[in-house]
């Protein structure tokens, strides 16, 4: 097997993942996601749904639930400081305190 410019997997094996002969091995991903320059949850959830595909009797909910509740690095940090400010509190938000937020990440 000729090793791929990344180092750590063969050339062939990265076929076998792109046409789903083969899963990608969950240890592969906190690397793949680095070199793809996207937030690990993300290729995380793909995996999680593309084993749902190859292992029927894997949850559906469990994907579902993840999928509400995960979130990248950069959310994290907006929870965060939201967390900090409300000294962890779960305060319900009024609409102009959604569009205020909404406001701030837009710009």
């Amino acid at each position: 097997m000729a090793a791929s410019k990344f180092g750590f997997m063969a050339a062939n094996n990265i076929s076998m993942w792109r046409t789903g002969r083969t899963a990608v091995p969950l240890s592969h991903l906190p690397k793949i996601a680095e070199l793809l320059r996207v937030d690990v949850v993300s290729i995380f959830l793909l995996w999680l749904k593309q084993y749902k595909v190859r292992n029927d009797s894997a949850p559906s909910i469990l994907i579902e639930v993840l999928e509400r509740r995960l979130m990248s690095a950069n959310e994290a940090e907006v929870i965060k400081t939201l967390r900090h400010a409300t000294r962890n509190a779960d305060p319900a938000f009024s609409a102009a305190v959604h569009s205020a937020i909404a406001l701030a990440v837009t710009n």
